[in-house]
């Protein structure tokens, strides 16, 4: 009986020799800083909140106009969903490129801000894989504030 156990014990060994680590890397959260203004993941995944929420006011800084959020892994309702406009200058000065980059249409609502002024915005059809430009004014800021697919098709 002795050595049925030694063996039961020997073989549980075996099989499982790093179970316990193995379940606390797991529930130790990770955070990731995350530009929702089309630029991705700023940072790699990491173990300290508050290094990606430094990184976050960085992207923010020198990027005027950028939004960002702190992403936690294993927390899939905080992943931003996959977004289809993406943003780049133009090629003269005070233009900017808005781009719809997925294969199916969709309708961007572009806002635009000028310094004081309030923000007007428009919602703009896209064709698959088709891009638009933006002129500028003096300080103003143009945005996608939302994306959803087109009607009728």
């Amino acid at each position: 009986m002795r050595t049925l156990a030694s063996a039961v014990v020997l073989i549980a060994a075996l099989l499982f020799p790093f179970g316990s680590s193995v379940v606390a890397v797991r529930q130790q959260p990770r955070y990731m800083a995350f530009c929702t203004d089309g630029d991705g993941d700023l940072t790699g995944w990491l173990t300290n909140r508050d290094e990606a929420l430094m990184a976050g006011r960085d992207h923010e800084k020198n990027t005027r106009g950028h939004h960002w959020e702190i992403v936690t892994e294993g927390n899939e309702r905080n992943r931003p969903a996959e977004r289809c406009s993406a943003t780049s200058p133009g090629k003269r000065e005070g233009v900017v490129r808005v781009e719809n980059v997925c294969s199916e249409c969709r309708v961007f609502r572009v806002s635009r801000r000028g310094g004081s002024e309030a923000a007007r915005e428009k919602d703009i059809t896209f064709q698959p894989n088709a891009s638009r430009y933006f002129r500028l004014m003096d300080g103003a800021l143009l945005t996608v504030r939302r994306e959803t697919g087109c009607s009728g098709q």
